[in-house]
């Protein structure tokens, strides 16, 4: 929703960095598919919807000691077709 290189602090700028993208987007959803967790990762795969579009996405979240998110990976598999 944003760009390759933001960096977010805080819980108030991640809900208003989402609050952005859903008013640029606002046909966008994202539809879960799987959690996975492992030592210091998580790994969230879902659907995400938009106008005639439909791109699964799997994100990779490394956690520090604490449990917050220190590094996120985002990969894209498009072209699956239009959203039903």
């Amino acid at each position: 929703m944003g760009g390759a290189t933001d960096t977010l602090s805080g819980r108030d700028s991640i809900a208003d960095y989402f609050r952005r993208g859903l008013q640029r987007f606002p046909n966008l959803r994202f539809d879960p598919i799987s959690v996975s967790e492992g030592p210091r990762t998580t790994v969230i795969e879902y659907m995400r919807h938009n106008v005639g579009n439909a791109e699964t996405t799997v994100e990779l979240l490394e956690t520090d000691d604490d449990g917050l998110i220190v590094h996120s990976r985002v990969y894209h598999r498009s072209g699956l077709g239009n959203d039903s």
